[in-house]
């Protein structure tokens, strides 16, 4: 049994009734018929709850507050502000906005019972010409005229209960235009950190909306990679590959996206981590060279020069990789400072069929890859693959019949070369 002096006190939610006709007009648009109503809600008085609270020494605390119709139209304690955004953004429902926010603007930041806004409730619904409208209204100052953006940051960065922003339910969402466009509206918004629960970009990662989960990174690389527990969003990557068996690490995670930083923490924590392969036989280092990411080669290679040497499950190099993939600046970077990186003897190395870098960049076809290759002296000419070719021989059998294209054009700088 309760103590006597314990009182529950009653929720002032509940002893309001919802306005229905009010309600009805936000779910349908009617514009004209709820700026009818709150104009005569103006007239009226407001609905005025008062809680006694007895206390065991006689003490009586009076507490009152003031809950309008528009304030809570539902029982979720959603407004009319909530009702209108989350129903769709046609013309009567934008319409509608404007005139709850001319009549009580501070409906704009106003909670419902799980803490989300009304700019929480559009984005949710998808609703992105409201969610527009509404960041627009916000920006609206009270005399009519451009107002500061400090207040939209103000309304964006609005925490629910989850402690989750609007761009957290655009990721939800999966929808990459309405990321785009909270995030042009405040570049640091992905910066939110819950008290114990998700980033953007862990819940991003987290829902394999990989896509997403770049864009953010690319909008700003000072976002927040924090999770609930501990984790972050490196981690969740890591366990996402270990669920589909594939193995990577959260130094493979970085190296895709190029986090020197990043990666230079991991390699801190854990320098065996950059010999660990995926299950294709990829190592971090192939993984930077894939996505064309210098600066994270970079690091990788930093007193780790015989990561240079590591072959990935078809015996090709982090070179090979760059050349298939066309990642000039990799291709460029090894080229020009693999005498100061790592071993000479890398330049030359033969995958699983014999080709070297250079056979790859023949096959390729593509002259600012093949260049870098050709003016570096280390790299041979006349090695043979495993149809006895050297890149030259490559190069001919590649000429199309009656045409000419780039295939002849290394030819014609491998010929002088090679005599």
């Amino acid at each position: 049994m309760a103590p006597e002096n314990t009182r529950q006190t009653p929720n002032l939610y509940e002893a309001f009734e919802p306005n229905h006709e009010l309600l009805a007009a936000a779910g349908r648009g009617d514009w004209a018929r709820l700026e009818l109503l709150l104009s005569k809600q103006d007239d009226a008085a407001a609905c005025e709850v008062v809680v006694h609270i007895e206390e065991p020494v006689d003490v009586q605390v009076e507490a009152s507050t003031a809950v309008t119709p528009a304030e809570a139209a539902t029982v979720a304690r959603d407004s009319v502000l909530h009702v209108v955004a989350s129903r769709g953004d046609g013309d009567e429902f934008l319409r509608s906005a404007t005139v709850i926010h001319g009549k009580a603007s501070h409906l704009l930041q106003s909670r419902n019972s799980n803490g989300d806004t009304p700019l929480h409730c559009a984005t949710r619904a998808g609703c992105g010409k409201m969610v527009t409208h509404l960041v627009a209204l916000a920006r609206k100052a009270d005399n009519g005229d451009v107002g500061d953006d400090e207040k939209v940051k103000t309304m964006l960065r609005m925490q629910n209960e989850q402690g989750e922003t609007v761009l957290h339910e655009a990721v939800r969402l999966g929808n990459k235009d309405m990321v785009d466009r909270l995030m042009s509206e405040d570049p640091q918004l992905a910066r939110a950190r819950p008290a114990d629960g998700a980033s953007p970009l862990y819940l991003a990662v987290s829902l394999e909306h990989d896509d997403i989960a770049r864009q953010l990174y690319e909008k700003d690389q000072a976002l927040s990679y924090s999770g609930p527990d501990g984790r972050n969003a490196l981690h969740v990557a890591a366990l996402k590959g270990k669920d589909r068996s594939s193995r990577s690490t959260p130094l493979h995670f970085a190296a895709s996206w190029g986090e020197h930083e990043v990666i230079s923490l991991l390699l801190a924590a854990d320098l065996s981590s950059a010999y660990q392969p995926d299950i294709d036989g990829s190592f971090p280092i192939h993984v930077a060279a894939f996505a064309n990411k210098v600066k994270a080669v970079s690091v990788l290679l930093k007193d780790r020069e015989d990561s240079a040497e590591l072959r990935d499950a078809n015996g090709r190099t982090f070179l090979d990789v760059a050349v298939l993939e066309e990642s000039q600046s990799v291709v460029t970077y090894a080229c020009k400072l693999q005498s100061r990186k790592f071993a000479s003897s890398v330049m030359n190395m033969q995958d699983k069929d014999g080709n070297t870098a250079l056979h790859l960049a023949v096959r390729m076809g593509n002259l600012w890859i093949f260049n870098p290759l050709m003016k570096n002296r280390e790299v041979m000419l006349n090695l043979r693959n495993n149809m006895g070719q050297t890149p030259l021989d490559l190069s001919w059998t590649m000429i199309p019949a009656g045409g000419t294209f780039s295939v002849p054009t290394v030819s014609q700088y491998m010929a002088p070369s090679i005599l």
